[in-house]
């Protein structure tokens, strides 16, 4: 039975298609009729050719299928790379790895030879190097394509199984080297009848001791093929930096240079990133939190991976350093002190020496570094700035004022700031004789009152960032003339009584002047006089309570001033006011007086009669409040009598009553007339009724007659018949009417007599 060898190329980065061909090299021994040739040269291989070649008793055929065009198709990717890791051929399962070169999200799909899709997982992978088991089906030959965000590739996997079982997909591992195929064993399974199908990688590797167990069965059987594949080699020699500092940049790792070889380098530790992966000699960057680890290299080719190269690296801290200083900003003359800490050894730029002064003008910053270095040689630079200000600077003002007046002193005007910052007043004290007091940016100054001389205080002002300075302002107060000081006066007297007041007494001139009464006013319930320096009070009658006037008081210099003067008037009891009584009573009759009726007491004493006298013609009594006049018989004309009158208080007083006792004639009056004769005398009748004409002496030898007219000048009654000069001149009816006499002497000469006409 003659056994065909089948063998199955596709294009792929281990295959080599095109004008050079493949060769296929076998060596070892056999047993039973079957023949391995020593090698077997495949040439000018194109896609979509068939070509078998037989050698002795052994055929191969090859074969190049077209159905996988539409998947085998790259469009190769910048964000990751994808390369198997060179399986035995006779597994089955096959292993990868993606190396990502930034986190995305890949989709890894499984296509069979016949282009169908038989497997699709989907990862979100983290930079770094992932490796994936692929674990065949029932087909042997598999397609890998690895999607990802920026492209994707697709490479070949190829698998022998003899099981029936889905194919799968397994994420072994993530950025380690573990589970990589050093070497593997396969099984080959064939029928009488079947073509032999080996599926496998064709490379150069040497295939030492391909052993076949047995020749061809009638039955099936099963071929063992071990294999032991020509994996590179290098020394362990590993050169490199072992003592390093963190932040240490671009260290150059090498190991031995060998052909067609892949190294892959690792580190164990953590913050550092390889550049150069796949060559000999890499560059690694360790950052400034690099921790100490293993540098690895695995050395890799078609025939599998070879022994590992380490070298421990010890990644030395960075110094934390730390500086710190007495203050961030200081001003012109002050020091400021910096240290570090955290290193062995300590370099600063500039140079810090112990006297050093920094100077602004008008301001500026100065930066300082330090350069802290571990014992390791492993060095970290950290930075302060320190701002140098200046204080603004106040000059000295100067104020000038009259005594008790008051100033406001623009103090900012003439102070100035180097650095051109805005000042404001932030403080100030009071003078010794005087007070101050802030009003915007300016000072207030007020000296004491009456105070001249000189005073200062002092202020403070800020440029607001915290610079200072104080500054004095002088005051001259000049001195000038004070008006006197009027203090008010208080006198006390009685009722009705007078004080005299020496109102200049309390009254003061700071400058020693001598004062003088200028002028005054009255009092509203009593009357003011000088006399002298002084001041005479005098209450109005009566008056009790108080009572207030002002005066004016003068210091020579043009210096005035008023006081006042406040008067208590003390009440007393007074004397009642007994008022004289008129009274007029008709002859014969009598009269009863009110005489309290008009008689007063200022204090509202109720007034009553202590006694009285009697009249001179008339008698008089007392019922109750009132007094009694009776004239004596006949009499009538003019009497008095007095009585006297109390408070009850003590007051008392005496009035006088007048009493006037009317005649009943309607006509009574003396004739004096040096002529002889008068002129009409007119009375009236109010009531009718007799009447008599009585004419007496006045003096002696008055002879008269008397003539009585009615108001019409009849001539009613007369005596001219001589008859009854005097006496009853006649008695006569009258009726009511105005009437007139006419009394004549008889030789005209002068006239002495008495006449009356009395009702009967």
């Amino acid at each position: 039975m003659r056994q065909t060898l089948l063998i199955i190329l596709f294009m792929s980065s281990i295959f080599a298609f095109g004008q050079g061909g493949i060769e296929l090299t076998f060596s070892g021994q056999h047993k039973g009729n079957m023949v391995v040739p020593d090698s077997v040269l495949i040439e000018n291989l194109t896609k979509g050719l068939e070509a078998k070649i037989y050698s002795s008793d052994l055929s191969v055929t090859l074969e190049v299928p077209t159905q996988i065009d539409n998947i085998y198709s790259n469009q190769k990717s910048a964000g990751f790379s994808l390369k198997p890791n060179f399986p035995n051929p006779f597994a089955d399962f096959t292993n990868f790895e993606l190396e990502i070169l930034s986190s995305q999200s890949m989709v890894i799909s499984v296509f069979s030879l016949s282009g169908e899709k038989v497997l699709e997982d989907q990862f979100f992978l983290s930079k770094g190097v992932h490796q994936f088991k692929f674990t065949a089906g029932n087909d042997n030959i598999y397609f890998l394509k690895v999607t990802g965000e920026e492209g994707f590739e697709t490479i070949k996997m190829m698998a022998l199984s003899g099981n029936n079982y889905q194919p799968e997909l397994e994420l072994l591992a993530s950025n380690t080297l573990e589970n990589r195929l050093k070497s593997s064993s396969a099984r080959l399974s064939y029928s009488n009848g079947d073509i032999l199908r080996m599926t496998g990688y064709a490379t150069t590797c040497n295939r030492p001791d391909h052993d076949i167990l047995e020749d061809s069965p009638e039955a099936s059987r099963d071929y063992q093929f071990l294999f032991e594949n020509d994996v590179p080699q290098i020394e362990n020699n590993m050169t490199g930096q072992t003592q390093l500092c963190q932040g240490t940049l671009d260290m150059a790792y090498e190991v031995e240079l060998l052909d067609d070889v892949y190294y892959l380098w690792d580190y164990s530790g953590e913050g550092i990133s390889i550049s150069g992966q796949g060559t000999n000699i890499v560059n690694v960057d360790f950052s400034e939190n690099a921790t100490s680890g293993t540098l690895s290299v695995i050395p890799s080719n078609s025939c599998g991976d070879g022994s590992i190269i380490q070298l421990e690296i010890t990644v030395n801290q960075l110094p934390n350093v730390v500086i710190d200083a007495s203050a961030l900003e200081i001003f012109n003359g002050e020091s400021v002190t910096l240290t570090a800490s955290g290193g062995g050894s300590y370099d600063w730029s500039p140079v810090v020496s112990t006297d050093a002064v920094l100077v602004a003008s008008p301001s500026e910053t100065t930066n300082f570094v330090v350069t802290a270095s571990s014992q390791y040689g492993c060095s970290e630079e950290e930075s302060i700035t320190i701002s140098v200000k200046n204080h603004p600077v106040s000059i000295d003002d100067n104020g000038e004022i009259d005594e008790d007046g008051t100033t406001l002193i623009d103090v900012l005007l003439n102070d100035t700031d180097i650095d051109g910052d805005v000042l404001s007043i932030t403080g100030f004290t009071q003078g010794s004789d005087g007070t101050v007091s802030q009003e915007g940016n300016s000072l207030r100054y007020t000296p004491d009152a009456d105070f001249n001389g000189f005073d200062s205080f002092s202020y403070d002002i800020g440029d607001g960032n915290g610079g200072i300075a104080t500054g004095t302002v002088n005051v001259t107060i000049n001195a000038a003339n004070d008006v006197p000081q009027a203090v008010t006066d208080a006198g006390e007297i009685d009722e009705d009584g007078t004080t005299l007041i020496d109102v200049l007494l309390n009254d003061t001139d700071i400058d020693g002047d001598v004062l003088s009464i200028t002028g005054f006013t009255q009092g509203s319930d009593g009357t003011v006089s000088q006399e002298g320096d002084a001041l005479r009070y005098t209450p109005d009658a009566d008056f009790n309570g108080s009572d207030s006037f002002a005066y004016d008081i003068g210091d020579g210099n043009g210096g005035e001033v008023s006081g006042t003067v406040n008067v208590t008037v003390n009440p007393v009891n007074d004397l009642p006011q007994a008022v004289t009584d008129l009274a007029s009573v008709d002859e014969d009759g009598t009269i009863l007086i009110e005489v309290l009726s008009n008689d007063t007491d200022i204090d509202g004493d109720a007034l009553s009669i202590t006694g009285f006298a009697q009249g001179t013609n008339g008698t008089v009594s007392q019922e109750g409040d009132a007094l009694r006049y009776t004239p004596d018989a006949d009499f009538s004309g003019s009497d008095s009598f007095t009585y006297g009158i109390s408070d009850g208080d003590g007051g008392n007083a005496t009035g006088t009553v007048d009493v006037t006792i009317v005649d009943n004639s309607l006509v009574s009056f003396d004739i004096t007339d040096p002529s002889g004769e008068t002129d009409p005398i007119w009375f009236t009748v109010t009531t009718s009724g007799n009447f008599e004409i009585v004419s007496s002496f006045y003096l002696v030898g008055c002879d008269t007659v008397v003539y009585l007219y009615d108001e019409s000048g009849n001539l009613v009654a007369s005596n001219d018949d001589y008859v009854d000069l005097y006496g009853t001149i006649a008695s006569i009816a009258l009726d009511a009417g105005n009437y007139y006499v006419i009394v004549q002497n008889f030789d005209f000469t002068e006239l002495n007599c008495h006449l009356e006409v009395n009702p009967l």
